[in-house]
């Protein structure tokens, strides 16, 4: 799935929170992901965490 398909399939978006695919470095697609607790950004590539930020 390219990352059309992916948010078109998966994407969430509300008034505190919000999933979606976006591209990041070296072309690789990654998730953020941002809610009342945290935000974060996991790469599909290996599903390494890349970035996570306790709210609060």
């Amino acid at each position: 799935m390219n990352l059309q398909q992916l948010n078109q399939t998966y994407a969430l978006k509300n008034k505190n929170s919000y999933l979606q695919f976006v591209q990041g470095k070296g072309d690789i697609p990654v998730v953020e992901i941002k809610n009342n607790q945290a935000s974060a950004r996991i790469s599909l590539q290996g599903a390494h965490l890349l970035s996570w930020v306790p709210r609060g």
